[in-house]
């Protein structure tokens, strides 16, 4: 082989390296969660197992992320949030009034998830493990997504582990809300103050 010939070949297989190491390589495909959302979400939201919970602790708040993501698993499987968590009230027993303000709240949570952008691979695995998300979208970007108690731990500790005064708010929100008392805080104590009765355990058939 003549010389012009080899450095053509040379240049060839030189564009040919190039081309090979800067071709993208296709994202790894997403792992497909196997739980039973339903079972798992019926768990979390067990009011007798939250009634064990030490207010001080707010071990609820790692439960409704956990929730969220739950709920978001329910979703890619064709269940409607709303019939998920119905469904999961359900299956551990709750009842009403506990029942209807514990969906209501949360379908409200797991709408806020959109507005914020939490629903993003890193915040899944957040969620999932029952950490906050990070907000991606508006103008809160960058804040985590805190769990606020509406009418405030402080104030009502005897409310602190029930689902339906729990809500995601940015934290610079969350922060400058602190402890103070309005309408909408007021409005929530009265509906909460229906849930004075204990929680019964169940009795075994």
């Amino acid at each position: 082989m003549n010389r012009p010939s080899l450095s053509i070949l040379r240049c060839v297989l030189a564009a040919l390296f190039v081309f090979a190491a800067c071709k993208p390589r296709p994202a790894p495909a997403q792992s497909v969660e196997k739980g039973d959302p339903i079972t798992t979400i019926a768990s979390l939201s067990d009011p007798r197992k939250l009634a064990t919970l030490k207010p001080e602790a707010r071990a609820v708040n790692g439960r409704l992320d956990k929730i969220i993501y739950w709920l978001s698993v329910a979703e890619q499987q064709g269940i409607r949030p709303e019939d998920a968590i119905t469904r999961a009230l359900a299956t551990n027993g709750t009842t009403e009034p506990r029942l209807s303000m514990v969906k209501t709240q949360t379908v409200l949570n797991y709408q806020a998830r959109k507005r914020w952008g939490l629903l993003t691979a890193e915040n899944l695995d957040r969620l999932k493990r029952g950490n906050a998300a990070l907000v991606t979208k508006g103008s809160y970007i960058g804040d985590k997504a805190e769990v606020d108690h509406i009418v405030p731990l402080s104030r009502y500790p005897q409310f602190a582990n029930e689902l339906a005064n729990l809500q995601l708010m940015p934290a610079r929100d969350n922060r400058s809300k602190g402890d103070r008392m309005g309408e909408v805080e007021f409005a929530k104590l009265a509906e909460l103050r229906k849930l004075t009765a204990p929680v019964r355990s169940r009795q075994n058939p």
